[in-house]
């Protein structure tokens, strides 16, 4: 809310409908647990709170234990779970007609998508390896790191077309789309009703993701060195390499305006 407040000198518009004191606002959010971010362009990373608007071209986070629902103009929502990140590239919505389109590029991360009363035909969802079109749909997405995407058709259904040459396949209700990189086929198998390898990976790769590789241990001391050259070893720690704050680069946080 505070960012919106922001804008209203800006101007008031005209017309009325859901966020109408800002004309460039495409929805809000209406669910939060914990932190999640938003980066309109051209703008600095901003902390969210619940009602705030979003914009297009605007980039959505969440925190590792957060959780982050967005509600646009026509009633279609997402929802990002724990370290995820969502780009809001387009957004254009008519009420009079449901017409209208809009494009939605998945980071890595976990996400529930809904649609609403947008004209399907117009929604367009993207990861690194694959384009979805939209049937009427409520789905269920993960992406790796590395852009392998998985797809649960919760209801509708959708088109799975895999860039880098992939055949477009239809993916109905009670289906699992999976492509594991640009350029690799859709493979299509019923939604598992327990967790399968697929999950399991996604839960190690995005939920948790790995740990740094440990640094090399440091070669053994000279044994022949002794201490016959009068070093003092009350001082032989001074030398070790200090461990840097992890927290010295700041955390992202801000005050909205």
């Amino acid at each position: 809310m505070m960012r919106l407040l922001g804008l209203l000198a800006v101007g008031v518009v005209a017309f009325a409908g859901p966020a109408s004191a800002d004309p460039e606002s495409i929805g809000a959010v209406n669910k939060l647990v914990n932190i999640a971010y938003g980066q309109p362009v051209d703008s600095p990373k901003l902390q969210l709170n619940l009602a705030d608007q979003v914009y297009q071209n605007e980039t959505l986070e969440t925190e590792p234990d957060a959780s982050l629902q967005v509600a646009f103009l026509d009633g279609t929502t997402v929802q990002l779970e724990g370290g995820s990140q969502l780009v809001l590239d387009q957004y254009v919505f008519d009420p009079a007609t449901s017409g209208g389109s809009a494009a939605l590029n998945f980071g890595a991360g976990v996400f529930r998508f809904v649609t609403g009363e947008m004209n399907h035909d117009g929604i367009t969802l993207e990861t690194s390896s694959t384009t979805i079109g939209i049937r009427g749909t409520v789905l269920e997405i993960r992406v790796g790191t590395t852009g392998s995407t998985v797809v649960d058709v919760i209801q509708g259904a959708i088109l799975v077309h895999p860039k880098g040459g992939g055949k477009e396949v239809t993916v109905q209700k009670g289906q699992r789309a999976i492509v594991a990189a640009a350029g690799e086929e859709a493979i299509v198998t019923p939604i598992p009703t327990e967790l399968d390898d697929t999950d399991q990976e996604f839960v190690a790769t995005v939920a948790s993701p790995p740990a740094p590789e440990p640094e090399p241990e440091p070669e053994p001391a000279d044994n022949h060195s002794g201490l016959s050259d009068g070093t003092n070893p009350g001082h032989s720690g001074s030398n070790n390499g200090g461990t840097g704050n992890p927290h010295s680069g700041g955390n992202g946080h801000g005050h909205k305006k």
